[in-house]
């Protein structure tokens, strides 16, 4: 009976798995992506892919707590730990539990190395941004100042100062990746505290 019930929160475990796989899946495909020259319509669809993912992992996690707190309850526990059902359940069961653990955590450690990555790539985007957006203002207030002063030399101002519709969409393209990062460090409090979790289990 016991072993029923650890093989049910095993098996739920299994299912949180498979999405955290398919998450680092869409968030390799992304960093690809990011190095190919991804458009700004590319970007706002990860966010918002990545939002939807978290928020199903979540739900899942939330029955997992339900599930251990069932398997405490039964067993005497304080704490659903591999080192507290060690006692208590069979060998089987618990090397099956260990090993989706392990795997969790494994996928989980990928996911946070490609995101550091992509944070640190989201940064130099912005920096890049605050760079062309001084050099356009700079750009427009000199244009301003011609035109005061003389609109027919006006006519003959440099061209290329203003800013282009490729420099806009790159300006728009930088503010995206702004948001992004920004729900990056929102969304990846999830799943850090999912790796915390993975810790606790092992009760390292």
């Amino acid at each position: 009976m016991y072993n029923i019930g650890v093989q049910k929160v095993c098996e739920h475990y299994k299912d949180i798995l498979i999405g955290y796989c398919e998450l680092l899946h869409s968030t390799q495909s992304f960093e690809l992506g990011i190095k190919q020259g991804f458009q700004v319509e590319d970007v706002m669809e990860f966010v918002k892919e990545r939002e939807l993912r978290i928020v199903a992992l979540n739900q899942k996690e939330a029955e997992s707590i339900n599930l251990r707190a069932v398997v405490c309850q039964a067993l005497g526990l304080s704490e659903f730990t591999l080192i507290n059902l060690s006692t208590k359940i069979s060998e089987d069961s618990l090397k099956a539990l260990s090993e989706v653990i392990g795997e969790s955590k494994r996928i989980i450690e990928e996911i946070q190395e490609i995101d550091n990555r992509l944070s640190q790539t989201m940064q130099m985007e912005l920096e890049a941004t605050k760079l062309e957006l001084h050099r356009f203002q700079s750009a427009n207030r000199l244009h301003h100042a011609y035109q005061t002063e003389n609109a027919r030399e006006a006519r003959f101002i440099d061209k290329k100062n203003k800013p282009s519709s490729s420099e806009n969409n790159r300006l728009l393209q930088a503010s995206c990746y702004f948001f992004a990062q920004r729900s990056y460090e929102i969304l990846r409090i999830n799943y850090i505290r999912r790796y915390n979790l993975m810790l606790v289990l092992e009760n390292k």
